[in-house]
This record gives C-alpha cells, sequence and structure tokens, in this order.
C-alpha cells in the first residue's frame, strides 16, 4: 500500500514539476481573453545592461539672477526628478550629475518619442496664494513649489478628476503653516495654487485651510484650469510641475536610445548557459547519488520554480548584470544544500546503519550546518542589500530569496522525497550509490541505539 502511495505521489509531484517548467518557459494567450501570459522568466524585468533603454542629457542654469549655489540646487533635485521618473514604473532608472551643470537620467524600455523628458523641460513655477486671480486682484505669492520634495497624481471618484498630493520637506512645512494661518483670516480660508503665470486660466486647484495636516496636502484639478482631465494632460502636468520647481531652468540637449550593454542576443546566450549547467549538474548528481540524485534534481527543480515565481512576483526586483550573477550562485546553492543532506546520508550508512535509518540520520545531521551556512549568507546579503550601490542591491536581494528558498526545499521539499521514496527502495543501497567498507557490517537496532548514546550523551545516557 505504501508502495503504490508513494508510486502515484512520485507522478503527481512530476506533473506539478513540468507544469512550473511550463509556467516558467512558455507564454501563450489565455483562453476566452485578448492577454497572454509571458511565463515567469519573461515576466522578471530586466535592466538596463540586459534590455537597453533611454538616456536624455539636461542642462542646468540658475534663472534670472537667483544667486543660489547651482551645484547645491541640482543635488537636492536628483531625489525630486528620480521620485518622478519612479512613477513610470521603468524597471531601472539611473540618474546622476554630469559635469557642472548637467544631469543624466537613464530609464529601461525603449519610449519611441521620449515625450516624457520633453515634459519635464517645460517646467512652470508653483505658486501659493490666499486670494482668487480676478482682472482686479492680483493676489501676494506667499509661498512657491522649491520646497516639494514629492508630487502624485490620484483619481477623485467622488469629483471624477484627478488630483495633486504634494509632499513637503520640513522647511516648505512650515511655510505652509504659515500660508494656512494667513489663509485663515480671509473670508473664505483657501489656498489657491496657480502653475505657470497668475491667471485664471492657469489655476491648478484649491484647498481648504481645514484639510492641511502633516507634511501633505491633497486637492482635486480646477474645473476652471486649463490642465485638462486625460491622462496624457495630467502626466504632462505632473513633470511641469516637478521641472518647474527645481530652483533652476532645466532644458533638454539631447535623447538616445541605450542598446542593451552584454549584447542583443545575451539573454539567450544566458539561458543557454543555464540550460546546459542545469543539465551538467544533474547528471552529475545522478552519478554521484543514484536515485538518491534524481531525488535530489526534483528538488531543485522545485527550487526553481519557486525561485523565477518569486523573482517577477516581487515589484522591485530588476535582473541585470549583477542578477545574473546572483541567479548563477543561487543554482549552485540549491545544489550544495541538497548535496550536504546525500553526503550525511552516505556517511550515515557507511557507519553501518540500514538504509531508512541512514536516510533519517543523515537528513537529522545535516540540519545545523544548512542552517549555519544559509544564515551566513542571508546575515551578509542583508548588509549588501542596505549598503551596496542600487546597480548591485539585486544581487543581495537574489541570494537572501535564493538561501530562503534553499532552506525550504533541502530541509522540507527533499526531506519528504526521500520519506515517499523509501518503500519503494530500502534494500538495494547500490542504485542510492551507498557503499560500506568490506569490514563494516551492517549494525542491528539495538547497536545503533547505543552508538547514538554514545555520539551524542546528551541525548540519552552518559558518555561511555
Amino acid at each position: 500500500m505504501l508502495k503504490k502511495y508513494s508510486i502515484v505521489s512520485f507522478i503527481l509531484l512530476t506533473i506539478i514539476a513540468i507544469l512550473g517548467i511550463l509556467l516558467c518557459v512558455c507564454p501563450f494567450s489565455v483562453p476566452t481573453s485578448t492577454s497572454k501570459y509571458n511565463g515567469f522568466l519573461n515576466a522578471i524585468d530586466k535592466g538596463i545592461d540586459l534590455n537597453g533603454g533611454v538616456t536624455a542629457i539636461y542642462n542646468c542654469e540658475l534663472s534670472g539672477d537667483s544667486k543660489e549655489d547651482l551645484d547645491t540646487l541640482i543635488d537636492n533635485s536628483l531625489i525630486k526628478i528620480k521620485n518622478l521618473f519612479e512613477k513610470e514604473k521603468y524597471s531601472e532608472i539611473n540618474i546622476e550629475k554630469q559635469g557642472e551643470n548637467k544631469i543624466r537620467v537613464e530609464v529601461s524600455n525603449t519610449i519611441s518619442d521620449a515625450q516624457n523628458f520633453t515634459f519635464l523641460k517645460s517646467g512652470k513655477s508653483l505658486s501659493f496664494t490666499t486670494e482668487q486671480v480676478s482682472d482686479e486682484v492680483l493676489p501676494t505669492i506667499y509661498m512657491n513649489g522649491l520646497e516639494i520634495i514629492d508630487v502624485n497624481v490620484y483619481y477623485d471618484y467622488e469629483s471624477e478628476s484627478y488630483g495633486f498630493k504634494f509632499t513637503f520637506s520640513d522647511l516648505g512645512l512650515n511655510q505652509l503653516q504659515d500660508l494656512k494661518e494667513r489663509a485663515n483670516l480671509t473670508t473664505d480660508k483657501k489656498i489657491y495654487i496657480y502653475l505657470g503665470e497668475l491667471n485664471t486660466n492657469n489655476t491648478l486647484g484649491e484647498i481648504s485651510t481645514s484639510d492641511i495636516d502633516g507634511k501633505t496636502i491633497s486637492f482635486t484639478i480646477s474645473s476652471t484650469g486649463s490642465y485638462g482631465s486625460s491622462s496624457t494632460e495630467i502626466t504632462e502636468t505632473l513633470y511641469n510641475i516637478v521641472g518647474g520647481n527645481l530652483g533652476y531652468d532645466i532644458s533638454l540637449i539631447e535623447t538616445s536610445d541605450i542598446t542593451p550593454i552584454l549584447g542583443q542576443n545575451t539573454l539567450l546566450y544566458i539561458g543557454i548557459a543555464f540550460l546546459i549547467t542545469i543539465i551538467i549538474l544533474f547528471i552529475c548528481m545522478i552519478i554521484r547519488y543514484g536515485t538518491l540524485g534524481l531525488l535530489a534534481n526534483l528538488s531543485i527543480i522545485f527550487s526553481i520554480i519557486i525561485f523565477l515565481f518569486l523573482m517577477q512576483a516581487i515589484p522591485f526586483i530588476t535582473s541585470n548584470l549583477a542578477g545574473i550573477f546572483g541567479c548563477i550562485l543561487a543554482l549552485l546553492l540549491f545544489t550544495i544544500s541538497s548535496c550536504i543532506v546525500l553526503e550525511k546520508i552516505k556517511e550515515e550508512y557507511a557507519l553501518g546503519k540500514k538504509i531508512h535509518l541512514a536516510c533519517k540520520g543523515g537528513i537529522k545531521k545535516s540540519l545545523w550546518p544548512i542552517l549555519d551556512s544559509h544564515f551566513i549568507i542571508i546575515l551578509s546579503n542583508i548588509m549588501i542589500w542596505i549598503f551596496a550601490p542600487s546597480s548591485m542591491k539585486i544581487f543581495g536581494i537574489t541570494l537572501i530569496i535564493s538561501a530562503l528558498i534553499s532552506l525550504f526545499t533541502s530541509l522540507v521539499v527533499l526531506k519528504y522525497l526521500i520519506r515517499i521514496y523509501l518503500p519503494i527502495n530500502s534494500t538495494n543501497a547500490k542504485v542510492m550509490h551507498l557503499y560500506r567498507e568490506k569490514n563494516v557490517r551492517e549494525l542491528k537496532d539495538e547497536e545503533i541505539v547505543i552508538k547514538d548514546v554514545i555520539t551524542n550523551p546528551e541525548q540519552g545516557g552518559e558518555n561511555l
């Protein structure tokens, strides 16, 4: 009965593994839908060095008779520009100062018309007042948008219109509180926000002083303004807001496509190399461990499936050159952790234990070596994730994920596979490539108990 259960279990697990592999690599059209499933592997976001992208170079100049320090303004604005481009969900963004007065922006994925880069250079300054603009009234500007560190777009379903959410620095928050106090002295107790010149067409929105709390303010776009309601117009306005409130004038010098740094067919070559490596590893496992090697290979396949699923499911993971090296080490980690378990089983059998007891003892004795090694890997890569440059963080993230998966598959999945395999074969050691020296006889159960007490006195009895 147990043997029949084991055979059925292996058939089901093999089918699951095959389906998992197909889900990883095979794209297909979803039935009764226009959607297309691309597979876990194709769904992983790819960085500039693998997928190419677009680069833009901006020139920065102080506006008018400004006496601000341009270097300081540029340094402070890099995070604003990065926050802006991150809203487009590019898989990789690199923003850096170039020379004395230029900013270089690189994003993955090709944008044929690069209109977002053009939007940024068409920036308009924000003005915060306590009065509405009219033919008779030109209100005093009490605050601008220089202290806004982030701008987000949202959609208000009640008013069926888009809105903006501004996040201010500490200095900007103080200015906002002062403006709030001024607005509370007016009749309508509102703050009016204009983008560009002060006129009714440039009304961006208004907000009641009672709605101002914390470091952010939110408001819907004014129906009297000229900023429209389509997603393209809102995106343009978003870029205009950021580009016009950096403290300097920014102009676009050039945009150009970036070809993949590693070559156009890099992913194909990497895929072929991985496939060849996996086949060689699987053959070596079978040669070294026999049927136990087959079990380890099945465990490694499950590790790879789970790994690829998590790599495409976690939104902040982008595959680049560092990530490729992380994937190579992940594959080696899956293999090594399985080898530790199987080597411990071979050692236990070589001492004279029966096959089922050797498997039980080997799994038990492999626990701490695997836990120790994986804990060190996880700890060291947490440090890489925290302190390494952004292009290297993916290496640390990849190894953290692979170490956690390796722990699960080597200590849980492989253990389960071995347990359901033993009813099929618990007597033929040769097919499992388990060997003893000729002078080592098979121990009886009571001898094994005494031997365990001698080697592990804390588990029963005193050290004899």
